[in-house]
């Protein structure tokens, strides 16, 4: 089984101008510590372009102080699962399939 990992900490980055989310991540058994990177489409689902930048295509860069406080929010506490991908750590929410509901 592969590990699960817990997000501890998430701020933004710009890596050649463009929005990236890195995340600090503790493995739950072992308690190592990863860095790693949301791919874009789990920054999409947490971060809706169109409400926090709007139609612009060069936001101002003060627009990342109030990003990083709702990221925060967002992700820290949640469970990832971690892979890689062209040199690069990535990690991604675990699906809705592997969540059990307790029986009432």
């Amino acid at each position: 089984m592969n590990p699960i990992f817990q997000i501890n900490e998430a701020f933004t980055c710009t890596e050649e101008g463009k929005l990236r989310v890195q995340v600090l991540l503790e493995e739950r058994r072992e308690k190592y510590q990863v860095e790693a990177r949301l791919p874009a489409r789990e920054v999409a689902s947490l971060l809706p372009r169109e409400i926090l930048v709007g139609d612009t295509v060069t936001p101002d860069r003060r627009v990342l102080e109030p990003i990083d406080e709702l990221l925060r929010k967002l992700t820290v506490g949640r469970l990832v699962k971690v892979w890689e991908y062209s040199g690069r750590t990535y990690c991604s929410f675990l699906k809705w399939g592997a969540l059990r509901f307790d029986e009432p």
